[in-house]
């Protein structure tokens, strides 16, 4: 296990916040991140996952919603950690596909119809037969 970097002949400790056992001996790259975490200091959450990393803590980097954390009812793999608040929590912003609306997707666009709240259900074109 390597945890420092040969920097001037000395060495270094490796900056990788907590989220990998192992770094380069001489660029300092962080190993294989952990914690669902990703980059050369595994400073940024995986695509899916918001948070901040940088505090070590391993729990940092937590699923997004979009808008409920079940399969039938996650519309896109990515958010975006805006340093929103609500309240006390911090929060995040769904990249929404077309036809979801919402911090979190979970309101059908205007010409869809659905409840993306409801497990199983989904938003879907109206068909008004051009009306």
């Amino acid at each position: 296990r390597v945890n420092n970097t040969v920097v001037g002949g000395a060495c270094k400790r490796c900056n990788c916040h907590g989220h990998s056992d192992s770094c380069d001996p001489y660029t300092g790259a962080c190993g294989e991140c952990l914690h669902h975490t990703q980059g050369p200091s595994c400073d940024r959450c995986l695509p899916g996952y918001y948070g901040d990393p940088t505090t070590g803590d391993p729990d940092a980097c937590l699923p997004c919603s979009c808008p409920l954390p079940i399969a039938l009812n996650h519309f896109t793999p990515t958010c975006n950690n805006k340093g929103l608040t609500l309240g006390s929590r911090e929060t995040f912003v769904c990249n929404c596909p077309v036809g979801y609306e919402g911090l979190q997707c979970e309101r059908c666009a205007d010409g869809y119809f659905g409840s993306p709240l409801t497990p199983g259900n989904y938003c879907q074109p109206c068909d008004c037969s051009g009306n």
